[in-house]
Parts: structure tokens; sequence; C-alpha cells
């Protein structure tokens, strides 16, 4: 009886191939291959949820520090901020052998998940804080709402206080057609 080995090998940035970061893995029947191709595709399962874990947290950290930022006056978007973490992330992916241009349009992905995720809660969560603590204040009038926005809230840019205006414009009209 033959024994047919299959060689994996993993290919590196490029089609390079390194020594230290490939492993030769030979399998002495079908069943072995596929029990590593079972477990690794389990464990690629397991990594997509942790990496979907650690988006969550990230983009709630991203939220915490658009409220940290609002509050304290500073301009929300940091170019130089962004540019250090580009910077970083090349110099990380170089390292590990990563495709330094992917990875920086992941980053860049999730930077744009977290300006939506950020924009769109914060402007939901202060309008409703804003009509909770001012009952009766607000109306179907956008721009007497954005003039209520500004004077009752620390919104700090006129983008940011026409989106909370609108969506309190929105809520009080809703509320109003349920009555």
């Amino acid at each position: 009886m033959i024994i047919i080995n299959y060689i994996i090998i993993i290919i590196i940035k490029n089609g390079d191939f390194l020594a230290e970061d490939y492993e030769i893995k030979s399998f002495k029947n079908k069943e072995e291959a596929e029990e590593l191709l079972k477990k690794s595709r389990n464990r690629i399962d397991e990594i997509d949820n942790e990496l979907l874990d650690l988006i969550s947290q990230r983009t709630s950290l991203a939220a915490d520090i658009v409220l940290a930022k609002d509050y304290l006056g500073i301009p929300i978007y940091d170019k130089s901020r962004e540019d250090a973490i580009h910077k970083k992330i090349k110099k990380a992916s170089e390292e590990k052998n990563l495709d330094a241009d992917i990875i920086d349009q992941i980053i860049d992905m999730l930077t744009t998940l977290s300006k939506t995720n950020i924009r769109t809660s914060f402007v939901k969560r202060l309008a409703k804080e804003l009509i909770e603590t001012h009952k009766g204040v607000f109306t179907t009038d956008f721009e007497e709402n954005k003039k209520l926005v500004q004077e009752y809230s620390t919104v700090s840019t006129k983008h940011l206080r026409n989106k909370i205006a609108g969506y309190v414009t929105r809520l009080v009209r809703l509320e109003q057609t349920q009555e």
C-alpha cells in the first residue's frame, strides 16, 4: 500500500516562503486531512466570534471618547491621532508578515463603523434625554428644536446639533401621532 502524503504550505505575503513562518504538515491518510480541516474551520469560527466581540468593545470605547471630547469641547475628528494609528498598525502588520495595505483598509472600516455607530447612538440617546428632561418644550418645528438643542446641551458642532434636532423633531411627531 502506498501512502500518499499531502503537504500544506502556508503562503505568506506576496507568495514568499519564509522558513520561520510556515509549517509543513504531512498526512498519512484522508481522515487526518479531513480532521485538520474540521479543527481549523472550527477555530476560525471561534476567532470570528472573538473578533466580533472585540469590534463591539472598540466601538463602545470610541463612543466614550466622543462623549468625553464633546463635553471638553475638543473636536471629535483628530487627523494626527488617526495617522498615528495607521502608522502603528502598518508597523505591526509588517512585523507579523501581514499585508499592511489590507490591514490598513480593515482599520479604515473599523473607524467608519465606529463613527457611524457613535453618531447614531449618540444622537438618539441625547435626543431622548433632552425630550425626557425638558418635557413639553420640544415641538414638531425643526428650526425651533435646533435652538432648544443648542440651549439645553453641550453639543459643540452645528452638524451634530442639527442631527439631534432632527431626531428630536421626528420623535415628537411620532409621539403626537400615537396619541
